[in-house]
């Protein structure tokens, strides 16, 4: 693509140089006054045209690179008491899933209470509504003592879609939350 602008600019240049060439030889000393405020104005917008589709092939260039590392400003979890967690200053009083995007969220627990009578058991409908596609980790913060687990059907439905799961008491899900990498995503259960 550079390559193909630098071309059409090197064109405009040697025609610009050709038209100098045969104004010059028909009038030289009109030149000056004729071809200065011409050339500014015909061909200012063809380079300026290409000058600014050369800044945003650069910068779709650099979008792409981005969107391949995935480098996204990660939400960063402060703390958590028994029934709340704290995340970017805000506090939540209730479970909490955070996306790829940063998002933060409602826990949809009902979804595993109708199926077992209990949130603390992840239910494959649940999993399907925390999954988003390219997460390649999930981090589930069981609660302050730990009650939290994943269903059989839940760990297939994570496993089939290649996100490693990692479960731990609420506060060492936050540490590992803040030290993971890449497109994670998150659960957080404030009690039990």
């Amino acid at each position: 693509m550079v390559a193909l602008q630098i071309l059409v600019l090197s064109v405009w240049v040697r025609i610009l140089a050709g038209q100098h060439k045969k104004e010059s030889a028909l009038n030289f000393n009109d030149l000056e006054r004729y071809f200065y405020p011409y050339k500014c104005t015909l061909f200012y917008p063809y380079i300026e045209l290409l000058a600014q589709s050369f800044v945003y092939s650069i910068r779709f260039q650099a979008l792409v690179k981005v969107e391949k590392e995935f480098v996204v400003m990660k939400t960063m979890i402060d703390s958590t008491y028994f029934g709340s967690i704290t995340i970017s200053g805000k506090i939540y009083e209730h479970d909490v899933v955070i996306g790829l995007d940063g998002q933060v969220r409602k826990r949809m627990k009902e979804l595993s209470r109708t199926k077992y009578g209990t949130s603390h058991i992840v239910s494959f409908e649940e999993a399907n509504d925390l999954f988003e596609a390219g997460a390649n980790q999930l981090i589930i913060g069981t609660g302050q003592t730990g009650y939290v687990k994943l269903s059989e059907e839940a760990a297939d439905y994570f496993r089939d879609n290649e996100c490693s799961v990692l479960l731990f008491p609420t506060q060492q899900a936050i540490e590992a939350w803040n030290a993971a990498k890449g497109p994670v995503i998150g659960l957080f259960h404030v009690t039990c």
